[in-house]
């Protein structure tokens, strides 16, 4: 059985996230998900990199929110649903999880 190493933000990771910057670190998929149970943050998993997100700005969430209301105005009549940033997205059969600013799900 292989051990899993826990992993732990450097100071200057912390920093860099708290200016709102982005953190990648090298890891397996196994660290990803203890990481993933134990953060506050929001974490990706790409090419076997952890990647965090500081916090978002200003401009961000105003674009998410005029994406949001663009395609909600476009789906209104079809079977599809308009959601936010809280929904964790990972592909079938491939070890990678993402953080989508918007998901379309279809019925």
């Amino acid at each position: 059985m292989q051990t899993v190493e826990k992993i732990q933000l450097s100071e200057g990771q912390m920093s860099a996230l708290d200016a709102g910057e982005m953190v990648s670190i090298p890891a397996l998929w196994e660290e990803f998900e203890s990481f993933l149970a134990e953060t506050n943050y929001r974490a990706e998993y790409h090419n076997d990199h952890i990647i965090i997100m500081g916090l978002a700005r200003f401009i961000h969430e105003v674009l998410v929110r005029n994406i949001i209301y663009l395609l909600k105005g476009f789906y209104l009549s079809n079977p599809f649903y308009v959601a936010v940033s809280n929904v964790d997205l990972r592909r079938d059969g491939k070890r990678r999880h993402y953080n989508g600013d918007v998901v379309v799900v279809k019925g």
